[in-house]
């Protein structure tokens, strides 16, 4: 079985149904999909998702013993509800490592899609302990704020990354770090939990990250990430199966602008699935992954950079 998580609200449980779903359609292994909601008086008992996978659900009370969590619940969770719920990302996932340390798990936000098989991020772990999942902007300085966005939110993004239970020494350091400070201050080199994954590969061993390019495909690589369509292989990432997409408010908008016109009917997919759950998609608020700056929609900066890039 492979072993997901992912962090909600209650009002997102829609999110994380679906995400699951689309982890048991394209899975040759059963899921479970580990889910922390943090505003949960009360956990949910496991229910079964399509044929053989499952979301078992999670509350504070049971992080309540790790570390960093009193730190974290008295400095964010009265004060700055988002900044709590991304500081629990190492937290969760070292808690669920403990369960089962035979287990790797794939931390995914819970607006992302899966459309191919998710074993693919469990692939480099027979060489390294802690993988990561990079933006992949584009790194010609004519791209103007793409390339700069690197430099100040992360090179990595904080909404995918794989763990084994010898990784718990980074988790454990990711978490003190978040407590230390997680906010959105660019001047002083930090963006949230995300910006402090730079640090990762100097300075751990048996750290890597993912080099398949159909992983969380969104508006951050559409410049240097080829999408194109076939007939026998639908969405093709340059010229690798697309195998999930990180449906962001940006992503959603490049896609509905005609900008990544070949993610079109994956988002229509999405979209209705979410509509099954009852659960509409509303992007708008900015995002906590990195992707502020592409925020606008139709931006002339963006149509710039596509003209040169694409």
């Amino acid at each position: 079985m492979m072993h997901f998580a992912t962090i909600i609200t209650r009002s997102h449980r829609g999110y994380a149904e679906v995400l699951a779903g689309s982890l048991d359609q394209h899975a040759g292994a059963p899921c479970q999909l580990n889910c922390l909601v943090v505003d949960a008086e009360a956990v949910d008992p496991p229910c079964l998702i399509g044929r053989r996978s499952q979301i078992r659900f999670y509350g504070l009370q049971d992080l309540i013993e790790q570390s960093y969590m009193d730190v974290l619940c008295q400095k964010y969770k009265a004060e700055n509800w988002d900044a709590f719920r991304w500081s629990l990302k190492p937290v969760f996932v070292s808690y669920l490592l403990g369960l089962d340390p035979e287990c790797p798990v794939a931390f995914v936000d819970p607006d992302q899609f899966f459309t191919g098989d998710p074993h693919v991020l469990f692939e480099p772990l027979d060489h390294s302990r802690f993988l990561l999942s990079p933006h992949d902007r584009p790194i010609d300085p004519e791209a103007g704020g793409l390339f700069l966005d690197q430099f100040t939110d992360g090179m990595f993004n904080g909404g995918l990354f794989v763990a084994t239970a010898e990784a718990d020494e980074i988790l454990a350091w990711w978490a003190k770090v978040c407590a230390y400070r997680c906010e959105k201050n660019r001047s002083a080199g930090l963006f949230v939990d995300q910006k402090y994954l730079d640090a990762v590969l100097t300075n751990f061993d048996r750290t890597s990250w993912i080099r398949h390019r159909g992983v969380n495909v969104a508006s951050w690589n559409l410049s240097t990430r080829k999408r194109e369509l076939s007939s026998h292989d639908g969405v093709l990432v340059d010229g690798q199966p697309l195998i999930c997409v990180h449906f962001s408010g940006s992503t959603i908008r490049m896609i509905e602008n005609g900008h990544d016109s070949c993610l079109t009917t994956t988002l229509a997919e999405y979209r209705q699935q979410l509509a099954r759950c009852g659960q509409p998609t509303a992007p708008g608020k900015p995002e906590a992954d990195g992707s502020k700056s592409e925020h606008s929609v139709c931006s002339g900066r963006w149509k710039s950079i596509l003209r040169r890039f694409l």
